[in-house]
């Protein structure tokens, strides 16, 4: 896929194409971003621009997308061009040191077709201490003809010695429109429903692409209901949903995602924004009414409880007792709001 096909990332495919036109290429490249814009297809694409064989003759230094070259690397077969991603299958996905140790096999030896060995390494803060340490080695005395193109979206767990080897790539999500646009071009969606997968996923369009639109309505239904239920539940109740979310770490996460898209929802109705930011727009008038009965100050203290919720499991705290603390103060929120 050439450049010019990659939704977004105008600033980033600018930099990548002034840095070919000087020559000027660094020996390691980090792409950093948020989860699913589109990091993984930029890299690539960046090693099929460099890949290509018929690049002199594309306009504004983009692959053609057409060549044996340009099809290899897409496919996964280009035998210059090595892509490294931990095991998603493992309960703690890894870049180990023999993925390392292949790499370093992979840009030992000259390139067979392309002017660059190319080694892709897909969430590169999974790698382990000694994968790190064996890769910082390889990053410090580089072959000439290798390029390491890293991807992340938790750059700062990148040990601060591979990042500083690094040419860092800020990259940025796709705007909505942006996302809209392509999801009624390659899923022929209809607008509206384009438009709620755009915001629902906040431009990640790689999440957008994934979403199912019936599974999103049946949760939207269901959270909908635990919060009516919540604004009303006995305390027996309260306890015995907050048990089932403190054994689920699935079903916890969903709520807080959920949770999270609502309270912000609330907090732009109550403070007069336009119905064009919401996420739920078609819901704008129950958020209108719930809003009348609530404090943006109680809101916003709201939110910052559903993000001390997700932070939770990374402390250790005792989850049953995080959820109870966490359904009696939305219930004692939600209590004036008509749930009708």
């Amino acid at each position: 896929m050439p450049f010019a096909e990659v939704i977004g990332h105008e600033r980033t495919k600018r930099q990548l194409r002034t840095l070919l036109h000087q020559g000027h290429m660094a020996h390691a490249f980090l792409f950093a971003g948020d989860e699913a814009i589109g990091k993984r297809l930029l890299a690539l694409c960046f090693a099929q621009v460099l890949s290509c064989e018929r690049l002199s003759e594309t306009l504004h230094l983009d692959a053609c997308g057409q060549c044996r070259a340009c099809r290899q690397v897409m496919a996964g077969t280009h035998p210059d061009v090595l892509l490294i991603e931990p095991d998603y299958e493992a309960a703690y996905p890894q870049i180990k040191i023999e993925h390392v140790r292949y790499v370093e096999q992979h840009v030992m030896y000259r390139p067979f077709i392309a002017d660059y060995k190319i080694c892709i390494m897909n969430d590169a803060d999974r790698l382990t201490i000694n994968a790190a340490n064996a890769l910082l080695k390889t990053l410090e005395e580089p072959p000439d003809h290798s390029l390491f193109l890293l991807i992340t979206s938790r750059p700062a767990v990148l040990p601060a010695t591979v990042r500083s080897r690094c040419l860092t790539l800020t990259c940025t999500p796709p705007t909505l429109a942006q996302v809209e646009k392509a999801l009624m071009h390659k899923q022929a969606l209809p607008q509206d429903d384009a438009r709620f997968l755009a915001k629902f996923t906040g431009g990640r369009i790689g999440l957008a692409f994934q979403q199912d639109l019936q599974a999103i309505r049946r949760k939207y239904e269901e959270t909908w209901d635990l919060l009516c239920t919540l604004a009303r539940t006995s305390t027996p109740e309260l306890l015995e949903k907050a048990e089932q979310y403190a054994k689920n770490n699935e079903e916890s996460a969903d709520l807080v995602m959920w949770l999270t898209h609502w309270l912000r929802d609330l907090l732009i109705v109550a403070m007069d924004g336009s119905e064009e930011l919401l996420v739920f727009s078609h819901q704008a008038a129950t958020l209108r009414r719930w809003a009348a009965h609530l404090d943006k100050n109680q809101l916003f203290h709201l939110l910052e409880s559903v993000q001390e919720l997700e932070q939770a499991p990374k402390h250790n705290r005792n989850m049953q007792l995080t959820f109870e603390t966490f359904f009696w103060e939305l219930r004692d929120t939600l209590a004036p709001c008509p749930v009708s």
